[in-house]
């Protein structure tokens, strides 16, 4: 049966090294959560630590009402009824899909016929039933991925670990086998936590994102709290695309603050939870995404909260999109337009937004220390 998975002030050392700072967060049953960060996060030291293949030096790893980790008590691997999908997948070629599969429940002495229907039923799941007697080296990338699952699920382990398993597949399977994996998910409703660099990836497959960086949690949230609400500026550069502009508070009244930017062009801008109490006089940094941006020509100005004037300075047809870049006060934005629109590098335009997709973060925040693909959600 699936468990509530509970990571509670979680510290890893390699020696003097601290790899995982102090981390916590909670996988509620039947969930999928994606551990999601660049390399060197942590992110993969940590799915470790929940399988046991590495000892923690603080902290509680609990799983359901058992503790796997906590001071002197380290439950074993094989004792702690989780299961990994690593990214090699680790098909034993010499064996047949229904061998592979069938493994684990051989070790626990499962009964022949009981073994045989738990493993076919489970080859249905992952469509791969009518290849139960090919060996692993007559399969695809794909197919062996599937392979790997149906192994890890087929013993109904109260939680599965997946070690960034569709790394190696080409961009179109990925993005197929993403789905199937998360209907696959829900189907079982075994707990699982995923890690993965990919945040296209995380944000179609998680109900939760735990975000990380440098071996701390940056934020944790829903796919749509992290892209639509950051509480960073890391948060923010690392998930989708992200425009950003410096500007000094004018006013603030309630949720809501008057920036100028670049002395000159006045915004009003959302204030976060996350965000410091903004003083006027303070410099501040602003965040909106680029499809929150509308263009058009200048002479015809938007009816919005937010309306400023722009040039812009490069136009890129990308089929279902223009993808453009405009300047405002020494600021480049990127936006994203319509295929069919009339756009020249030298137009003047009008640019606008709500008051509620213009966010205020901390002036302190600081970049991301690896620069994600910026165009990995654009085409989502």
């Amino acid at each position: 049966m699936p468990a509530e998975l509970v990571v509670d002030d979680l510290v890893v050392r390699y020696g003097a090294v601290e790899a995982v700072h102090g981390i916590s967060f909670v996988v509620h049953e039947g969930e999928l959560v994606t551990l999601l960060g660049p390399s060197g996060c942590g992110k993969t030291t940590t799915l470790r630590c929940v399988a046991g293949l590495e000892a923690a030096a603080g902290g509680r790893v609990s799983l359901g009402s058992r503790v796997l980790s906590e001071g002197k008590t380290h439950v074993a691997p094989e004792r702690r009824d989780i299961n990994m999908v690593f990214q090699s997948y680790a098909i034993w070629p010499h064996m047949s899909v229904f061998n592979n599969v069938a493994y684990g429940l051989r070790i626990r002495g499962t009964g022949r016929d009981e073994l045989r229907e738990r493993v076919m039923n489970t080859l249905e799941m992952v469509d791969l039933a009518e290849f139960a007697d090919r060996f692993g080296t007559e399969l695809s990338g794909g197919q062996q991925q599937r392979v790997a699952v149906a192994r890890a699920v087929v013993t109904q382990p109260q939680l599965l670990l997946f070690d960034e398993p569709l790394s190696n597949l080409d961009a179109t399977l990925r993005e197929r086998l993403r789905f199937e994996m998360v209907d696959l998910q829900k189907k079982i409703g075994t707990t699982s936590l995923y890690v993965t660099h990919d945040q296209a990836e995380a944000m179609a497959m998680s109900d939760h994102i735990v975000l990380m960086n440098a071996g701390r949690i940056e934020q944790v949230g829903t796919p749509e709290d992290i892209y639509e609400r950051p509480v960073s500026r890391f948060a923010a550069e690392f998930i989708g695309t992200s425009n950003f502009l410096t500007g000094v508070v004018r006013s603030v009244q309630g949720e809501r603050a008057e920036v100028a930017i670049g002395g000159q062009v006045l915004a009003s801008a959302s204030l976060t939870t996350q965000a410091a109490d903004p003083k006027i006089g303070q410099t501040v940094t602003l965040f909106v995404r680029p499809e929150n941006l509308a263009l058009q020509p200048a002479s015809s100005p938007a009816s919005a909260e937010n309306v400023w004037k722009a040039t812009l300075t490069q136009v890129t047809y990308l089929g279902s999109r223009l993808e453009c870049r405009a300047t405002l006060t020494d600021h480049d934005l990127r936006l994203v337009a319509r295929p069919t629109e009339d756009l020249h590098v030298g137009d003047e335009i009008s640019l606008s937004c709500s008051a509620a997709s213009l966010i205020v973060l901390s002036a302190s925040s600081e970049p991301a220390t690896e620069s994600p693909d910026e165009d990995a959600l654009l085409s989502t």
